[in-house]
């Protein structure tokens, strides 16, 4: 509780100082280019997000064939970007499948 109250501390002294430029004139810009301005300026400019957008598969998306070729592609492209381990969110109505498909594609490799 206490970092989450820490964030929404941080978040409004930014919107502060940046309606506080706007209301003074001073270089009008949009939200995201002065957040991203005062982020290079403190140093602490992380690397980007990486979105990647899998082929469409005509099956039902709680189907456990489906997951497993969409959590396969993801594997397949994610090794080839370098990267190890991934976060994975999917819709509750299909969770279930994607454990019992994650717990028998880990038993297979």
């Amino acid at each position: 509780m206490c970092s989450q109250q820490a964030s929404l501390v941080a978040a409004q002294e930014k919107d502060t100082q940046w309606l506080n430029r706007l209301s003074q004139g001073q270089d009008a810009i949009e939200w995201n280019g002065f957040n991203n301005q005062l982020t290079r300026s403190q140093g602490v400019l992380k690397p980007g997000s990486i979105y990647m957008f899998g082929p469409m598969i005509d099956a039902p998306p709680s189907h456990p064939d489906t997951i497993l070729t969409t959590l396969m592609y993801m594997q397949r492209s994610l090794v080839h970007m370098g990267h190890a381990a991934i976060w994975l969110h999917g819709h509750a109505a299909i969770c279930t499948n994607q454990t019992g498909v994650l717990v028998s594609a880990h038993a297979v490799q």
